[in-house]
């Protein structure tokens, strides 16, 4: 037994949990991976009879009574990582393979008493702690059904709401209709006292739709098949941490209105960057994770020959990892100097997608340069004099720098770049032992196969100008003079857009290639004036209407475009109108119109 908490004043949940998984370490298989749980009798914990509630401040449960009707949310939480066969496609273990949670809700004959304090019992359910107290107090209790932006709100955010609902697994969705036009307050956690009252209102049902792609949550497409209602607390401007509390209920989580509130989350999501940053050792005092550099062929101990180039393109590898054979016999030979990639989510190549996060934050500081500055990230760049989300933006630029300027050196390419590095045609991420069994490894061992990094294509090409001519811009933005390894990132991006547009081949403009080209000729117009950019990104974005929706890779082009920059006067009137339309549109359907829909407000693609 977990946790003992009010979900209202007529309901209790309790929360157990079964156990955990001893995960597979460095030098083990996967199959090595155990369950250890105690499981929960999900038939008694369903019976009324297994519950005993008493209070000696509360006259009504004086003397111990059972619930009125017990309900149950039950779902795996932690899993095993083996399989132990495969049938029709799916794994069948003959073992416990997950470790599960329950929340079991207790239906009380009468309802708690503000400040009384109770005492659960339950019967053969579990061995630690059989018996549980609880005061509710609804400023202090928390309640799952009470729900907040627990990182917080900026003291001008026009709007600003909590929400109360809850589902609770075979009993469905919390009935709330007692709170209609009951108060809701928010307290200040450190005083104690209230600085906003209002009242609960209903705000949409668990039917409503939420999104177009109803077969992701059947059968309405809501996300949370509960009804559910808002407190509008949007008058509280005061910086401070706050709960909200509704009566009848309970409170939320703490959070913050603070200026700046956003500012950890940023630094939360730009430090997992550098995580995920391959080539290099992490060490104190960036980080507490420490490990060896992987995949770098002057650094990584075995892997001194194992990064090689292919001349074959990403798109004609004929599978994610390609065919081993094919890749080889269109190799010239070993690379030394194009390390530093990203690593992929669940293991560590690298992909034409991975130039992303260079582009998104290269995005963010252009839309608001002021606001970031340099060594807040704690980064190994921290301190050259630039702002750290652009030295973090610059990190897979460089790789695609050191990897166009080796091609060229050793004349096995004439200036493109190819953006996916693989090992998937040469062996697995696990290690093999003498006996053939396979064990876990991390990324600083996998030395034991040989990574191909893909050809040189127009599509990756024109990708990477367009991240080299924000990069530059940037520096402007910046009052950065010199780059720190001193690459001159608008000539970069200048040769390989020439590059990509010499070497476009047939069946590339029957693909994307207009979303990587038309960003790259927008970043290079920004940054030159040049009108030969400018026309080609109208003809790439003759498709984009006013009123068009623009997501994804169609949309880095355009932000830029309308961005705009040092040249802006030189914009063609029609153009930017049209885009700048469509921007503004595609801004209002995701932040305004989808949010209006959905019953938290959630912005996004509907």
């Amino acid at each position: 037994l977990v946790a003992v908490q009010p979900l209202t004043d007529r309901i209790l949940m309790l929360h157990f949990d079964d156990g955990y998984v001893e995960h597979h370490r460095k030098g083990q298989p996967r199959s090595a991976e155990k369950v250890v749980t105690v499981p929960l009798d999900v038939d008694r914990a369903a019976l009324p009879r297994s519950y005993r509630i008493s209070s000696t401040g509360d006259v009504a449960f004086k003397q111990p009574l059972v619930p009125v009707r017990v309900g149950r949310k039950s779902k795996g939480t932690d899993f095993a990582w083996f399989a132990d066969k495969f049938e029709n496609g799916r794994v069948i273990n003959s073992r416990p393979d997950h470790a599960a949670e329950h929340w079991l809700y207790l239906e009380l004959p009468a309802p708690m008493k503000p400040g009384k304090t109770y005492r659960i019992r339950t019967d053969g359910l579990t061995a630690k702690q059989p018996t549980r107290t609880l005061t509710y107090v609804v400023g202090k209790s928390r309640s799952e059904a009470v729900h907040v932006n627990t990182l917080g709100y900026v003291p001008d955010a026009p709007q600003k709401f909590a929400y109360v609902y809850h589902w609770m697994g075979d009993r469905g969705s919390l009935d709330l209709k007692q709170v209609q036009g009951k108060p809701f307050y928010v307290v200040n956690t450190k005083t104690g006292k209230r600085v906003f009252t209002g009242a609960v209102r209903f705000r949409q049902t668990k039917t409503n739709q939420e999104t177009l792609h109803k077969t992701d949550s059947p059968p309405h497409g809501n996300f949370l098949n509960a009804d559910v209602w808002e407190c509008d607390f949007s008058g509280l401007k005061t910086p401070g941490t706050y709960v909200v509390a509704v009566e009848g209920v309970g409170c939320s989580w703490q959070f913050r209105v603070d200026p700046d509130i956003y500012r950890e989350a940023f630094r939360t999501v730009a430090r997992g960057l550098y995580h995920n940053r391959s080539g290099i050792a992490l060490v104190k005092p960036y980080t507490e994770f420490q490990r060896p550099a992987p995949h770098h062929p002057k650094l990584t101990p075995g892997f001194a020959d194992k990064l090689r180039y292919t001349r074959v393109h990403s798109q004609d590898w004929g599978s994610e990892g390609g065919d081993a054979q094919k890749l080889t016999a269109e190799s010239p030979g070993t690379l030394e100097d194009a390390w530093g990639w990203y690593q992929d989510a669940g293991d560590w190549d690298g992909y034409y997608s991975h130039l992303r996060p260079a582009q998104e934050l290269l995005l963010v500081f252009e839309m608001g340069h002021r606001k970031f500055a340099d060594s807040e990230l704690n980064l190994p760049e921290s301190g050259n004099g630039i702002p750290d989300i652009v030295d973090e933006a610059a990190w897979l630029p460089r790789f695609c720098y050191r990897l166009r300027q080796e091609l060229l050196r050793k004349k096995w390419g004439t200036g493109g770049i190819g953006l996916r590095v693989a090992g998937d045609a040469f062996g697995s991420d696990e290690g093999t032992n003498p006996d053939g069994s396979k064990f876990g490894r991390p990324s600083y061992e996998d030395t034991d196969r040989v990574y191909m990094v893909s050809g040189e294509d127009a599509l990756s090409t024109y990708r990477y100008a367009g991240v080299a001519a924000s990069l530059a811009y940037a520096y402007r933005l910046a009052g950065v003079k010199t780059d720190p390894d001193k690459i001159d990132w608008e000539k970069e991006a200048r040769e390989s857009y020439a590059w990509a547009q010499k070497n476009t081949r047939p069946g590339d403009e029957k693909g994307n290639i207009r979303q990587p080209r038309s960003y790259a000729a927008a970043a290079l117009f920004r940054l030159s004036g040049d009108k030969s950019f400018e026309a080609q990104f109208i003809r790439d974005t003759q498709s984009v209407k006013p009123d068009s929706l623009i997501y994804e890779e169609d949309a880095y082009g355009p932000f830029v475009y309308a961005l705009g920059g040092a040249n802006d006067a030189k914009r063609d009137p029609a153009t930017l109108a049209r885009i700048r339309a469509a921007v503004l549109r595609t801004a209002d359907e995701t932040m305004l119109n989808t949010s209006a829909k959905r019953a938290l407000r959630w912005g996004g693609n509907f």
